[in-house]
């Protein structure tokens, strides 16, 4: 299992909520989710397609970036206010991670039992489905404690790495939110222009935000690696159920 991999983008899509620049943060998620699939992928030598792994990424129904730029200021507002509340969001970060890790370690499991032949991307949405299935059936507190724990104690480096973060992509977005506000949905090669720009810096600053996260890298995987075979194994039989109910063939 590729547990490093895992844990790293599972880190790095937590952090995301704790961003506070709403809409953005959306936008690194997504690209720190496509990376992981990528990622994945590429250790089992799948090549796959963009919308395979747009397909196998998180929140489908959203279209991720696109879907929170549906011009709606309300919405807007409310995700500004909530990042005003870093309480919420630091549970929220530590949701993100839990949800991730299990969702990153199925795709993995998937990959390495040659459940996922690349090229068809119902398919993939099958897979992905199948996977959200068996992680809202299985109990995540004990995954969950651990990464509460971890997080609880790197806070300083957590909120360091984010501050990092966050400067990066401030001189980026500053200028086009003002525009997408007053224009209230941004064209679609500006969509495009931005995610190349967000990606560019991201694919820059990561190794070194990687560096600065390392212990806490350390920690978590050292801590996962712990926890009873048996709760993998419900997960595996789980995916296993879900893929074989009907529909899914």
């Amino acid at each position: 299992m590729n547990q490093l991999v895992i844990i790293t983008h599972a880190v790095f899509i937590g952090l995301t909520p704790l961003i506070p620049i709403p809409v953005i943060d959306d936008l690194v998620k997504s690209i720190f989710y496509r990376r992981l699939i990528q990622e994945l992928a590429s250790t089992y030598r799948l090549s796959l397609r963009k919308d395979e792994i747009e397909a196998l990424s998180e929140e489908l129904s959203l279209g991720c970036f696109q879907g929170c730029l549906l011009g709606l200021v309300e919405q807007f507002l409310r995700r500004l206010l909530l990042k005003l509340s870093f309480v919420l969001e630091w549970r929220r970060s530590i949701d993100l991670v839990t949800r991730t890790y299990y969702v990153g370690y199925l795709i993995d499991y998937a990959f390495q039992r040659g459940w996922y032949a690349p090229g068809d991307v119902a398919q993939a949405v099958r897979l992905r489905v199948a996977i959200d299935q068996a992680c809202d059936s299985i109990n995540m507190t004990l995954v969950k404690r651990i990464i509460k724990t971890s997080f609880d104690r790197s806070s300083q480096l957590v909120r360091g790495t984010v501050r990092q973060m966050t400067d990066n992509l401030q001189g980026i977005t500053f200028q086009r939110s003002r525009a997408w506000l007053r224009r209230w949905t941004p064209e679609q090669s500006q969509v495009a222009q931005v995610e190349e720009e967000v990606s560019q810096v991201l694919e820059q600053k990561s190794p070194h935000a990687q560096a600065s996260l390392g212990d806490l890298i350390a920690r978590l995987q050292s801590s996962l690696a712990d926890l009873p075979k048996e709760h993998f194994d419900t997960l595996h039989h789980r995916l296993e159920a879900a893929l074989e109910q009907p529909g899914s063939d």
